[in-house]
């Protein structure tokens, strides 16, 4: 059936989903703070915003939705355990208060959604029209097709809070004055570029030659002794389960049978299977930049329709996603793609091409490849899919029986009858520390030392999981801090020493140039004259997070901005994560008076944007403490552990 999530690509409920990980995490665990938390199980309702009550039923409607979205997006790497780590169930919570807060908020202000534009919000989404009409019958058969079905009262309900929360938003944008002086600073950050001649001295290069004594070696060890003092140490022994997806356990029967168990899940609508070509434009683009991506289009439509391989075109030209698969989309119903682009493919016969068609995205060049009716997908379609949902049915039960038999485990303190039993082997490691001795005989070392560590009780083993596999481990030695050995850390000091030195004849090396420099008066030819590779930082701006080729220094960042023609290059060697660098300048483009005014309605749109995301926080904030908002236990469990 049509996939409700795709369908509404524009909504504000699918924008809230794709930006739920970034945003809500932010928001949730940055702004709502100091909520009250309660133990209250089995009363249905996992929070309450100023007495309005978000019951379980809505917020696991609305997990279960984007957990979909993110296990298509992420595959098997979406599990629980990384769900728990980035407090996903938390953070979809903390997006439904947000959005409560918000519609409440418009309601108080006079702002609040009547019946009559609920309907006509309804009405006008493109899922839910037929003809260009809405359709009733349409409507509930989207809302019964999606994944998990909704009741016209259920999204009716959410899309309420949504438009509440969509007025707060407007009003929240539209009630500041901006002033010029804070425009042309945000242009100048954006649009004064400036690219850089430089030449790189570092450590690298010289430990080679570079050479420690054992007495040089002895001598730092005796004055720095407290270096090598360990923390506590553990030994231990583990147990190693790879997780991986059980795809050569399925077969073709199975396949087959799911396949016929699960008709519904394949239905579709009428669709259009299509190849594009995507050039893209910014929606602030300029009317310049829209004409040079529209030429560039028309170009490519005219070798497409000259008979040039249409797919060899995408892999070339397109600016898309889907460009590596030769612009394939493969089948799409009504309502799942753009508007401009669908009614341009539905409208195209069957092996046409047309175009340029513009979106929010640029322009579109497309080739339909085939058409049909409303009927069910062929098996050979949605093979690809049921293999991965029988995989995951088959990852789940091995974890389940992992989960089980780790269980005895740490009754028995057994791990060779586990290890039989998954095919796998006792392994034991060296006794290592916090930050001195890493354990050996381990994939990741490093993650493996950090779990251990953190394991408070060690009487009886434990068991952590990685994306790919399950550690069970036992503790079966403990050691307290000890004084390490001359011999045991010689290697560790000689190279250290090397690096000490390595860095003061880069830094030397370094400083010479400048002076050569200095003499020359320019890069080139003091780099020609030490046989050294003068490179390009290519075009930053003030508003660039590192300089490209250098990295992040703000005194030669400052220093850069600085440079003209009479004063191209800064009489001092910079230092950056250990190298040296020696600058000067290739080329300042500034900006000006006539380009700021040209631009200033973008960039006010730009400004706009991010000041209200500033006082949106600030709202939130202020609505959270006139108000109360209690979170109950139930929320963050999983379902298995609701009541």
């Amino acid at each position: 059936m049509l996939d409700y999530v795709r369908k509404r690509a524009n909504s504000p409920a699918v924008k809230l989903g794709a930006g739920l990980i970034a945003l809500t995490f932010f928001i949730g665990f940055g702004i709502l703070t100091g909520i009250r938390r309660t133990s209250k199980m089995g009363s249905g309702v996992v929070a309450e915003v100023n007495g309005e009550k978000i019951y379980l039923q809505d917020y696991n409607l609305l997990l279960s939705r984007y957990v979909e979205i993110y296990r298509k997006k992420f595959g098997n790497k979406f599990d629980e355990a990384l769900m728990k780590k980035i407090h996903f169930r938390e953070q979809i919570l903390y997006g439904m208060i947000i959005q409560l807060l918000k519609s409440k908020e418009a309601v108080e202000l006079g702002m609040d959604v009547d019946d009559q534009t609920l309907a006509e919000r309804i009405a006008s989404i493109p899922a839910f029209q037929y003809g260009g009409r809405f359709n009733q019958r349409l409507y509930e058969r989207v809302l019964r097709d999606s994944r998990p079905p909704l009741t016209p009262a259920e999204f009716e309900k959410e899309e309420k809070i949504q438009l509440g929360s969509v007025r707060f938003d407007n009003l929240v944008q539209n009630t500041w004055f901006i002033e010029n002086e804070e425009l042309f600073e945000l242009y100048y950050a954006e649009n004064e570029k400036i690219n850089l001649y430089y030449v790189k001295f570092t450590p690298q290069q010289f430990i080679p030659r570079e050479r420690v004594s054992l007495r040089e070696a002895e001598n730092y060890y005796t004055q720095h002794k407290d270096e090598f003092k360990t923390g506590e140490l553990r030994k231990t022994e583990y147990v190693y389960i790879p997780l991986i997806p059980g795809q050569n356990e399925i077969t073709e029967k199975m396949i087959k049978d799911y396949y016929n168990q699960h008709q519904d899940e394949f239905q579709h609508g009428e669709e259009v299977k299509a190849r594009h070509i995507l050039i893209k434009v910014s929606p602030n683009a300029s009317t310049e930049e829209v004409e040079k991506a529209k030429k560039k289009a028309l170009k490519i439509l005219a070798l497409a329709k000259k008979g040039f391989n249409f797919a060899k075109l995408a892999k070339k030209y397109s600016e898309g996603p889907s460009a590596s698969r030769g612009g394939e989309l493969g089948w799409f119903g009504r309502g799942e793609m753009v508007r401009s682009f669908e009614d341009a493919a539905f409208n195209t016969a069957s092996g046409e091409i047309t175009g340029p068609v513009r979106s929010q995205f640029g322009f579109h060049i497309i080739k339909v490849e085939g058409k049909r009716g409303e009927g069910i997908s062929p098996l050979s379609e949605v093979k690809t899919r049921i293999k991965f949902e029988l995989s995951q049915k088959i990852l789940e039960k091995k974890k389940k029986e992992i989960s089980d038999a780790f269980k005895e485990t740490k009754k028995t303190g057994d791990l060779k009858s586990l290890a039989a039993r998954f095919g796998a082997k006792v392994k034991e490691t060296n006794y290592f520390d916090k930050e001195h001795i890493v354990p050996k005989n381990v994939p990741d070392p490093t993650f493996f030392r950090d779990k251990v560590f953190a394991q408070k009780d060690i009487s009886k083993p434990f068991k952590f999981d990685t994306f790919s596999g399950a550690y069970i481990v036992k503790v079966n030695g403990e050691k307290p801090p000890y004084q390490q050995t001359f011999p045991e850390v010689k290697d560790k000091i000689t190279e250290k020493l090397k690096m000490n030195k390595a860095k003061l004849k880069a830094a030397a090396e370094a400083s010479r140039f400048l002076s050569l420099m200095e003499k020359y008066n320019n890069i080139k030819k003091a780099a020609k004259r030490m046989h050294l590779k003068v490179e390009e930082t290519g075009e930053f701006t003030p508003s660039s997070p590192s300089i490209p080729g250098i990295g992040k220094n703000l005194e030669l960042w400052q220093s850069a901005f600085r440079l003209s023609e009479k004063n191209p290059f800064p009489k001092k060697v910079f230092t950056v994560e250990n190298n040296f660098f020696v600058i000067a300048l290739k080329e300042h483009k500034k900006v000006n008076a006539k380009d700021f005014r040209k631009n200033k309605d973008r960039v006010e749109k730009k400004f706009r944007e991010k000041v209200s995301e500033k006082l949106e926080e600030k709202w939130l904030r202020y609505l959270q403490e006139k108000g109360e908002i209690t979170i109950h236990k139930e929320a963050i469990l999983p379902p298995g552990q609701q009541s």
